[in-house]
């Protein structure tokens, strides 16, 4: 990460954000929706952009209002 750019180093963060919380919704959803997962984490689905899944995070709980505003912070930068 020492050679990148500001920018590029904030869209390698969000990229691995983004990452963990698909990890997230997998590893937390019943087995009769995890095919369902798939398609929501998926272009075009509703969890598909990193701002749907802080939203869908913080709603069911797995992440405080801090994470949450930093995911904010980081997507305007």
């Amino acid at each position: 990460m020492l050679d990148e750019s500001d920018r590029g180093a904030t869209l390698i963060a969000a990229d691995i954000i983004s990452n963990h919380l698909d990890e997230t919704f997998e590893r937390l959803a019943p087995p009769f929706l995890k095919k369902k997962v798939k398609q929501m984490i998926s272009y075009p689905g509703v969890a598909s952009t990193l701002s749907g899944k802080a939203d869908i995070a913080a709603l069911n709980g797995w992440l405080d209002e801090n994470p949450y505003k930093a995911i904010g912070h980081l997507r305007r930068i």
